[in-house]
């Protein structure tokens, strides 16, 4: 009878203790619980325990994949970054170096520099016009949050496609290299944070000067036989039967429009090689330049049966090139009559305003396609191929239609 008595006070002693430590670990859980948001079971049920082990797993799942997946792209954006072909730095609001893959590196010769190293872009690269740069692109996207300037919203999708770009020279600390010429576009990143792709540029300046020096090459090379070919046409247009001098005549046409063409590209020669000289500033009156260059043109707009139609004072004095401004006029009005519908008016309006002269030329064309309006003043460039067989001209020659400028 005592071992039935000692037994139920153990089992009742054993049932207190189980229903106080049961107490105990749900109010120690309950906090997580609710954190979790699994606390929706009554206390006491024995499913909590089970459905916030369950949550638990299942969320860190989750956070293990995006993990996982955060590694990944991370992994990619510092392969790309490696390989980039362009020079990328990446700053952080106070302008301190984060990133700078091998291309920078070697364009700015710091190949010291290591993640890691709490230094200003200035104490890297003593550029002012990468300093600006930055600044610019970082004011282009400053919405403060709080009283703290360093406290920035996001960019704006808006912002992010329309980077900031900055072109120039950049001089290599040792003082002996030559300076470099750069493009560098500035991005605005979230938290103040500015990324800058930079392009060397000198292999494309290497180019484009060996190309003006070819121009310029085969421009004095076809001068002078060009001149003893006008000789011998202009000699024979007077001995030849006259049935035939029509034809002598058309030579003779052909020639001097090959001849202006190569005046044109020793003249852009010049240009480009800043070897042109100065200027010969004198007085112009533009009225009578564009009227003396609309009467040198006059045979070429008499076969279309064209008009010119002037507006504007009846004199402008202008301090300028009188050769090249009116050589402006000439191209202007060429194209004009080339692109002009027959028995059209051609109008040309001139405007004074405070200090400067606006003047419009406009012929009656088809129009330039949207997508050519950028590359209108190209070298040599036409937005009709056919039509580029057809009519000469250089830069500045070749617009096709309702031309204002």
């Amino acid at each position: 009878m005592e071992a039935i008595v000692f037994l139920l006070v153990g089992l009742g002693i054993g049932l207190l203790c189980h229903a106080w430590w049961r107490k105990q670990l749900l109010e120690s859980t309950k906090p997580m619980l609710q954190k979790l948001g699994v606390d929706r079971y009554p206390p006491g049920s024995w499913q909590l325990l089970q459905d916030t082990l369950n949550v638990a797993a299942e969320r860190w799942q989750k956070e293990r994949v995006k993990q996982e997946q955060l590694g990944d792209l991370l992994e990619n954006s510092t392969r790309l970054q490696q390989a980039l072909p362009l020079g990328f730095i990446q700053l952080d609001r106070y302008n301190r170096l984060l990133q700078c893959n091998p291309a920078a590196k070697s364009l700015f010769n710091i190949s010291s520099w290591k993640p890691g190293d709490n230094k200003v872009l200035l104490e890297w690269v003593r550029s002012y016009e990468l300093d600006l740069l930055v600044q610019s692109t970082r004011l282009k996207v400053v919405h403060p949050l709080s009283g703290d300037p360093t406290d920035v919203a996001p960019p704006k999708p808006e912002e992010l496609a329309t980077p900031e770009m900055r072109e120039w020279l950049f001089y290599p600390p040792d003082g002996m290299s030559k300076p470099i010429p750069i493009r560098g576009w500035g991005i605005p990143l979230s938290e103040g944070q500015v990324g800058v792709l930079i392009e060397d540029r000198r292999e494309v300046t290497d180019l484009a000067q060996q190309r003006d020096r070819w121009a310029s090459d085969v421009a004095h090379e076809l001068k002078t036989p060009l001149t003893s070919i006008r000789l011998v046409a202009e000699t024979l247009q007077q001995r030849v039967d006259p049935s035939l001098r029509k034809w002598v005549d058309r030579l003779l046409n052909e020639i001097l429009r090959l001849s202006d063409l190569v005046q044109d590209l020793l003249e852009l020669s010049r240009l480009d090689l800043k070897t042109s000289g100065a200027l010969q500033l004198t007085n112009v009156d533009l009225v009578e330049t564009i009227h003396s260059a609309w009467r040198s043109l006059e045979p070429l707009s008499e076969q279309k049966q064209q008009q010119l139609v002037f507006s504007g004072p009846a004199t402008v004095e202008f301090c300028g090139d009188q050769s090249r401004i009116h050589r402006l006029f000439l191209n202007l009005l060429d194209n004009a009559i080339k692109y002009g519908p027959a028995e059209s008016k051609i109008s040309v309006s001139l405007q004074v305003q405070e200090e400067k002269v606006a003047i419009e030329i406009c012929d009656g064309g088809p129009g330039f396609s949207p997508e050519a309006i950028d590359r209108i003043f190209e070298r040599f460039y036409r937005t009709d191929a056919a039509r580029a067989r057809i009519q000469g001209g250089t830069v500045g020659d070749n617009e096709e239609a309702d031309f204002c400028s």
